[in-house]
Order: C-alpha cells, then sequence, then structure tokens
C-alpha cells in the first residue's frame, strides 16, 4: 500500500475519488421499472399448496423363529449341508435331443457385438488362408477374421469366406430350451 501510495499525489487520489462515485451514481439512475416488477410479484397469491399426507403409524413386528435354526449360528457338529451338484451333472439329466452351444466356453470379444453391428470391408489372403476384415460400427475397430472363429451374440461361427460375404452359423434359442441352426451373412460394404 505504502508503493501505491506513494505513486500518486493527492489531486491524483481526489479524481479517482471523484469518478468512482460517479460510476456508483450511475447504477442507481431509474429504477422504476424495478420497483414495479417487485410490486407485480408481491400482489400474487401465494399458490395453494396441499398440506403433507398424514402417516400410519405402523406397529412393529417383532420376528421370533422359536422351531428354526438361528442363520447367525453355526451349525451344530456332525450335520452336513446338501452338497452342489457337479459341473455338468444338471446337463445330464436335462439332456435334451436337440443341438446346443457349448455355453461353458469362454467367449471372445466380437461375441459381445451382434452382428448387425459388424460390416465387411475386405478381405486379405494370407499363403493359403483368406481372412475377412470387418468393422465395428459402434466403436470403428477393425478385426481380422478365420474360417472357425467365434462372432456374434448367439455362440455364432464362421463357417465361410468369400471375397463377397462371411457366411456366420448362429445358435439361437427357440424358447423351448433348444437352439435352432441359423446361417446369416455379413455383406462386404459398397
Amino acid at each position: 500500500m505504502f508503493q501505491i501510495s506513494a505513486c500518486f499525489n493527492g489531486k491524483q487520489w481526489l479524481s479517482i475519488g471523484v469518478t468512482a462515485i460517479l460510476l456508483l451514481s450511475a447504477c442507481t439512475s431509474d429504477m422504476s421499472d424495478l420497483e414495479q416488477s417487485v410490486a407485480e410479484i408481491k400482489a400474487k397469491e401465494n399458490p395453494n399448496v396441499e398440506p403433507l399426507p398424514r402417516f400410519e403409524i405402523v406397529q412393529p413386528f417383532y420376528y421370533t423363529a422359536d422351531d428354526s435354526r438361528d442363520p447367525f449360528k453355526p451349525l451344530p457338529l456332525g450335520i452336513e449341508l446338501p452338497k452342489p451338484p457337479e459341473p455338468g451333472e444338471d446337463d445330464k439329466k436335462s439332456e435334451l435331443k436337440c443341438p446346443s452351444p457349448d455355453t461353458n466356453r469362454v467367449r471372445t470379444g466380437l461375441e459381445q457385438l451382434p452382428l448387425d453391428v459388424l460390416q465387411m470391408v475386405g478381405t486379405v489372403q494370407e499363403a493359403d488362408n483368406l481372412f475377412g476384415l470387418v468393422v465395428s460400427k459402434a466403436t470403428g475397430i477393425l478385426h481380422k477374421i478365420k474360417v472357425g472363429d467365434y462372432i456374434g451374440q448367439y455362440y455364432g461361427r464362421v463357417i465361410n469366406i468369400t471375397e463377397t460375404e462371411i457366411a456366420v452359423e448362429e445358435s439361437v434359442p427357440d424358447g423351448q430350451g433348444c437352439y435352432t441352426r441359423k446361417v446369416n451373412t455379413i455383406a462386404l460394404y459398397d
């Protein structure tokens, strides 16, 4: 503060003060429109607010399991819990005479996408193998696939690749516990 006041003399401080007063007085010129707006707001009636509903007092319910085992206490020694079924045991019991995909297989990234989101953009020939190039419309990522790769949400498997299309055999659930095999194609994008 000492350095600032040393830069200005008394007349300069006076002119700065007068300028500040003039600027502040310009802000308070005509406030009739503001006063009119406030008067209109005050003249409005308060909206009718319905009172809060009265809530019933709910009688407390005390759970007593006199004849049941307390689930928070350990089992007494000698009592065994039922064993869960072995993996595949349920499959043997409910084995149906219809085709079904391998649901225990780990699914790949392209199996998270439906076929209509994938678009064929070309092929690549490497040695004796023809690979299809597909782009995900959702992410824009290019994928190289071959015959035998899994693709699509319905356990699809690539069965044929040509220069113009990729044939995918899918296992679509029929609602009866079975799967219907269906061949869909991904055509080359023009």
